[in-house]
């Protein structure tokens, strides 16, 4: 007997585009007055989808909803994932005003607006005022340098105990780890994260053998541990000179633990 998969289907455009349709009558039902506008985001919104792609939109509030799991929409539908953000304009452009966590790829948004165009169109002008200074993009570099030191850590140590099995993961986590800096650093952030390693290697900024490294993935060559060892501690190093040059010191902390933790570094 043939076995259906009731989580997960292919689509086509037409087929989410449908499901727009039958969303907007339903969240105007939910939030009257307090519907602002909405609009299709990421792969959809670029017309980039395939056939696997889920839908993501953005809808715009006066007001949020107060319980924190109401305040965005969930949905498997006929095998699609459907997903919803909830925001009032405020809150979304002071989000945009700062370079948070996520800026590597929430940065490349687009919209597909499928209600309220005059909204949006006032929406953009404001956020088209917002504009960061390049220091701004190397303070928020720094903030994951702990996370970088530690997963190179990582993949050194597997390296060291000759784990072929546990490399995998946590190379790929390290090499995760430099594409977020490195999108702040270049100041672009990426498309999807199935262009990631397309895009990194086209960064003006990059660590020496940064597309080595990018190879080991690539090519499923990571088994390879002592070229994995060489690459990393290349990668690693490089990315110290890049910002040393930009007058940062990723690691120069104090022991002592009566000075304050170094919450993010400031290029001289």
């Amino acid at each position: 007997m043939k076995t259906v998969l009731s989580g997960i289907r292919a689509h086509s455009w037409e087929e989410r585009m449908s499901l727009v349709d039958q969303l907007i009558p339903l969240w105007k039902k939910k939030f009257g007055d307090n519907l602002l506008g909405i609009a299709v985001s990421a792969s959809v919104a670029r017309g980039e989808d395939q056939a696997y792609s889920d839908l993501e939109l953005d809808v715009f509030l006066r007001e949020k909803p107060e319980k924190r799991d109401e305040q965005y929409l969930q949905r498997v539908v006929d095998g699609m994932l459907i997903e919803a953000i909830y925001h009032t304009p405020d809150e979304y452009l002071q989000e945009r005003s700062s370079i948070t966590h996520h800026w590597y790829l929430s940065a490349s948004d687009h919209w597909m607006v499928v209600y309220n165009q005059s909204f949006f169109d006032d929406l953009m002008k404001k956020l088209q005022a917002i504009h960061h200074h390049q220091a701004d993009f190397w303070v928020a570099a720094t903030r994951g340098r702990y996370e970088f030191q530690e997963s190179f850590s990582k993949v050194l140590n597997v390296v060291e105990i000759d784990n072929q099995e546990g490399i995998s993961l946590l190379l790929m986590d390290a090499v995760m780890k430099v594409l977020k800096i490195l999108a702040l650093i270049n100041q672009l952030p990426f498309t999807t994260f199935s262009r990631f390693i397309t895009e990194a290697r086209q960064f003006q900024i990059k660590p020496d053998r940064l597309d080595d490294m990018l190879d080991l993935l690539v090519f499923g060559i990571y088994r390879e541990l002592e070229s994995v060892r060489e690459v990393c501690l290349a990668v690693f190093q490089s990315m110290e000179e890049i910002f040393r040059q930009n007058g940062i010191e990723l690691f120069a902390d104090e022991l002592d633990p009566n000075l304050p933790n170094r919450s993010m570094l400031h290029p001289v």
